[in-house]
């Protein structure tokens, strides 16, 4: 989430920025845009455009380097962390626009890479002497097919990372100049059989039943699941591992630990002891409870945790960063052993946690922690490890743009056994130290306020006077706004600038009872409307990571509901310095219908004085968007009947004498006509849906005009029919479908797209 204002920082600020010596940088990358709007295959990455190679250059790393990409398997995040390496060359300092550093993703699946889509943030110049690398991280989802548990689901993760140039879709090969590729191996979580359907269970011969009484059984429900199993005891595990090359300290390590900790009481010495030792009278052993089997293993791994810190042999902390736009601290940590976890994906497994502290203001300052389940697998092995994520978010001091400089981040890696503080030597894990940027902010410190910062992903310095979106190069934003309305529902976010986490419990982050953090309530008025504002007050869903989370998934998903104190309805602000909120939601507006036009967005922020919510000294922010929620015309559904949408009205035919469902000769030039109508026009395509047989996919011939976009003067579509023409000349003899689909220019929600539709026709091909 981009922070940054039009004053970012003010004149004082800029001017301080722009007096920093200049960095010297190479022409390649000083002119890199108009080498490549001149020459698209100016570096030699572009052989299909038909130019030639002038300088040839690609995956160069000399300035940024994608270092790391690991998978958080419940959570079904990819985490990725970039080094920034230099101190200029991206395009100007933090009181500028930078540049984008793009890294998009691939999954490997049966038949090949999968597009799972690009994430983005923003580099800057830094000053000279600024600490490097820093290291930023990125995210993307990753939903990918559960197997159960008895299978080790490990998969491959592809990464591209560019600079100024956005990897093309779907094109896992594609080199980028500035930036590199990396293929990592992720685990994926398995799927837990008491959310699988009876039915399912059964075709998949993991459960039988008599079939006599199968008309009795719902097949639709699941199977009640049973308790957590509790942690293998150290016999359990001394069993499991025998022969496997897995230290006593290493399985032992988390009861030794408990003993370590524990008063010595002649319990505690009664389990340490064993049921086979010498017993002192009045010491008696716990029968089939013994932590260690007797004082001899526990003189051996007592002594080897001693010798033990920092042990990297079963997993290692390779990277971490923090990404300031979306405030997501990250991690990436390789497992390299095939044992050592505490069990496979069927067992409970062991917990890897990571701990964050900052340094800034002369001290370090704890940023949360996060942790990640593990296993055994036989797929690992240190040539080949797989990479796990952790995750959560995080606020960073915020500076004026004339004072960006590298802040030290220091992440621990232990496993079993959480960081306690900075200082914390790890006996299983190690330290990783690097630099992140703080945020970006026009606010001077200590000044209250509401911010709204985004509406449907679209920062508030790229919304026009008018409410429109326009192209944003800031990273994390929807990048095709074009003169864009915006469509229901309107995802408003934004923040306080002054936060606190003593209002919030640190492990569930729930209000703690008797505090009363800051309170905003939010209003949509219609622009020249006579009537009062509309406050909002429908729930929404926000993720909060506490300050302490549990174990798993570092979010914990919270129903936001409005609050009604003293008669008036708040909703009640729950991030605070440590207790992060992802996305950073302030309302949910379902503008659906409401009437097109032009809002004003009013975000009211309140303090508690001791009795009452009452007003901040700056209270408010106000925001104009243009809604639109789609063009309003009259449509048939499939028996003919008509009803009435909101979306762009398509028409497509295919000419006489073949028309819609006719025969056509292969060689022979089919026409037809199309037509959208919308009052914010978007884009259309028209194509040939491709067909395969026998699994080869047949050649298919491209429709003229295939696309048609936005370009300033044909708001309202195509201003009548358009002809298009296929010459079917090398087309296999088969049944086929021409379809053709339009968005409109609204972004809708959060997705960065308007409303849609789309309309089809189909012709039979034959020899001749």
């Amino acid at each position: 989430m981009a922070d940054k204002t039009d004053e970012r920082g003010g004149e004082h600020e800029r001017h301080q920025q722009l007096a920093r010596p200049a960095v010297e940088i190479e022409e390649e990358r000083a002119n890199f845009k108009a080498l490549i709007l001149k020459n698209p295959n100016f570096f030699g990455n572009l052989p299909e455009a038909g130019f030639p190679v002038v300088k040839a250059l690609s995956q160069s790393t000399a300035y940024e380097e994608l270092t790391c990409i690991g998978l958080h398997p419940e959570a079904e995040k990819l985490q990725a962390v970039v080094n920034i390496k230099r101190h200029g060359g991206y395009g100007g300092g933090t009181c500028t626009d930078g540049s984008i550093e793009y890294v998009r993703f691939f999954v490997r699946r049966p038949g090949g890479w999968h597009d799972l889509g690009v994430a983005t943030f923003t580099s800057y110049d830094l000053p000279p002497g600024s600490p490097l690398p820093v290291s930023y991280s990125v995210e993307m989802e990753m939903d990918e097919a559960r197997k159960y548990c008895t299978v080790e689901n490990i998969v491959e993760v592809r990464g591209i990372l560019s600079w100024n140039v956005e990897p093309p879709a779907g094109n896992p090969d594609w080199i980028p100049v500035w930036g590199n590729v990396l293929d990592v191996r992720v685990q994926i979580a398995p799927r837990w059989l008491h959310l699988v359907p009876i039915k399912e269970l059964i075709a998949d011969q993991l459960l039988t039943i008599d079939p006599s009484v199968l008309n009795l059984v719902d097949l639709q429900a699941t199977i009640n699941p049973k308790p957590a199993p509790p942690p293998p005891p150290y016999a359990a595990l001394k069993k499991k591992y025998e022969g496997k090359d897995v230290p006593g300290h290493r399985f032992g390590f988390t009861e030794a630990q408990k003993l370590l900790k524990s008063p010595l009481s002649a319990t505690t010495l009664a389990k340490a002891v064993g049921a086979q030792a010498a017993q002192p009278q009045g010491l008696q052993p716990l029968s089939g409870s013994s932590i260690l089997n007797s004082i001899a293993d526990i003189a051996k791994i007592v002594d080897s945790l001693i010798a033990t810190k920092g042990d990297r042999t079963y997993e290692e902390l390779d990277c971490v960063g923090y990404n300031p736009e979306t405030r997501m601290l990250s991690g990436v940590i390789s497992v390299k052993r095939t044992s050592g976890y505490s069990g496979d994906l069927c067992e409970p497994g062991s917990t890897e946690y990571v701990g964050f502290w900052a340094f800034y203001d002369g001290a370090w300052h704890s940023l949360g922690s996060a942790q990640v389940n593990v296993h055994d697998l036989d797929a690992v092995s240190e040539e080949r490890p797989v990479r796990y994520a952790v995750f959560r978010g995080a606020n960073l001091p915020e500076r004026l743009c004339g004072d960006i400089t590298g802040l030290r981040l220091r992440a621990i890696l232990s496993w079993q056994t959480p960081p306690t503080g900075p200082d914390f030597d790890p006996v299983w894990g190690n330290v990783v130290d690097t630099h992140i940027q703080p945020i970006i902010t026009a606010v001077l410190p200590g000044d209250q306020r509401a911010r709204i910062m985004r509406i449907n992903r679209v920062t508030v310095t790229k919304i026009d006077g008018s409410g429109f979106a326009q192209a944003s190069e800031i990273a994390g934003d929807c990048h095709d706004g074009n003169d864009s309305p915006f469509g229901g529902p309107l995802y408003i976010e934004g923040d306080f600038t002054v936060k606190s986490d003593s209002y919030f419990d640190p492990a569930t982050g729930d209000i703690l009872a008797g505090q009363h953090p800051p309170a905003y309530q939010v209003f949509v008025h219609k622009v020249g409307s006579a009537a009062a504002p509309s406050q909002l007050t429908n729930p929404f869903y926000i993720a909060i990571f506490p300050v302490s989370p549990p174990a798993g998934d570092p979010a914990v998903t919270f129903r936001q509901e409005i609050q009604t104190i003293g008669g008036a309805q708040y909703y009640l602000y729950r991030e605070g310095v440590v207790q992060a909120v992802n996305p950073r939601m302030l309302a949910v507006w379902e503008a659906d219908g409401f009437e097109d036009g032009a809002y004003d967005i009013e975000v009211k922020g309140f303090v508690w004085n001791g009795a009452a919510y009452v007003p901040m000294a700056t209270p408010s922010q106000t925001q104009r968007v243009y809604l639109y929620n789609g063009y309003l015309h009259t449509e048939l559904d499939a028996n003919g009947d008509p009803f009435t949408i909101k979306r762009p009205e398509l028409t497509l035919s295919v000419d006489p004498p073949v028309g819609d469902c006719g025969d056509v000769t292969v060689g022979m030039t089919v026409t037809g006509k199309f037509s959208v109508t919308d009052h914010y026009f978007g884009s259309l395509g028209i194509a040939v849906v491709p067909i395969s047989i026998g699994g080869i996919p047949q050649p298919i011939n491209d429709i003229s005009p295939s696309a048609i976009s936005y370009d300033g003067t044909n708001t309202g579509g195509t201003g009548g029919d358009v002809t298009w023409t296929l010459d079917t000349t090398g087309m296999t003899p088969c049944g086929y479908t021409i379809v053709l689909h339009s968005w409109d220019r609204a972004l809708v929600g959060d997705a960065c797209h308007g409303h849609y539709n789309q309309v089809a026709v189909g012709f039979c091909l034959r020899q001749p």
